[in-house]
């Protein structure tokens, strides 16, 4: 295909093997305003099998401004969908399950996009891994995907400090993610800087710690606490719930703190001084 053109997979096989396995050695790429689109032609567009030249069932490589969109692409030997040394991939709305070792893996990808997918039952690894840099800004977008059930973490970003490039991913927004149930940690982020990490949904994961509450400081549930950590096998142990804030002056004593007796009745008064409440 030729930048700005959509190719729809009506072959789900022959897609897999010839147009998006080899994107690398069959298309020049996009460009930034006009992309080369790969698009399912139905819900039942199944990406099963390995393209001819790495043990991944899509691979874009060496390519640039290239999306992938609506898959379900099933049983990889490695990955899933893997993109390396490209700019300005988007991978959005797939589906990806059973892949032998990461259901995404992007490695030195800028601008890469990572948006509605599913990923789940990675044997090995992570679910999403967005992996390397070699550019100052690398800007990475994760955002609106469900990870669960892989054998490792469910998203998992690393500039990886010991490879080849600057080793820190700078510019990440990892956003509106629902990430649950794997073996070790919803999200691990390893050598980022300078990124954007909100609203994203992570529970009932093996590893890790959480910790919750309101803009007052009030417990209003009993998930809210300052230090929930995971123990190996995945039981949730709630280490400190809170703690009560109080400033001594020569003009008095100021409790910042506020919550709730056992009768639910209001205690405490530092809400009163609370002026602004911002997320950072």
């Amino acid at each position: 295909p030729n930048p700005g053109q959509c190719r729809t997979g009506p072959n789900p096989s022959r897609f897999a093997g010839r147009c998006c396995g080899r994107i690398a050695a069959d298309c020049c790429g996009g460009t930034s305003d006009a992309p080369i689109v790969f698009r399912a032609s139905s819900s039942g567009a199944v990406i099963s099998s390995r393209n001819e030249d790495t043990p991944d069932n899509v691979n874009i490589e060496g390519t640039d401004y290239i999306v992938i969109d609506g898959f379900t692409v099933t049983g990889a030997e490695r990955t899933g969908i893997r993109v390396v040394t490209s700019t300005g991939v988007i991978v959005r709305s797939c589906t990806i399950g059973s892949s032998g070792v990461f259901g995404i893996l992007t490695g030195y990808a800028v601008a890469v996009q990572i948006i509605g997918n599913v990923t789940f039952d990675s044997s090995e690894q992570h679910g999403i891994y967005v992996s390397n840099s070699d550019v100052l800004d690398d800007n990475p977008v994760i955002a609106g995907n469900e990870s669960y059930g892989n054998g490792r973490n469910g998203i998992q970003l690393n500039g990886d400090c010991f490879m080849e490039g600057d080793g820190t991913i700078r510019g990440a927004v990892i956003e509106g993610n629902y990430v649950h149930d794997n073996t070790n940690k919803g999200l691990s982020i390893i050598s980022v800087d300078d990124s954007v990490i909100r609203n994203n949904l992570i529970v009932n994961n093996g590893l890790g710690g959480a910790a919750s509450g309101t803009a007052s400081g009030a417990t209003r549930s009993r998930e809210h606490a300052w230090l929930v950590a995971a123990e190996p096998q995945g039981r949730l142990t709630t280490l400190l719930v809170r703690a009560e804030e109080r400033i001594l002056t020569l003009e008095g004593t100021y409790d910042l703190s506020c919550g709730f007796d056992a009768a639910g009745r209001p205690r405490g008064d530092g809400w009163n001084l609370l002026e602004s409440f911002r997320l950072d």
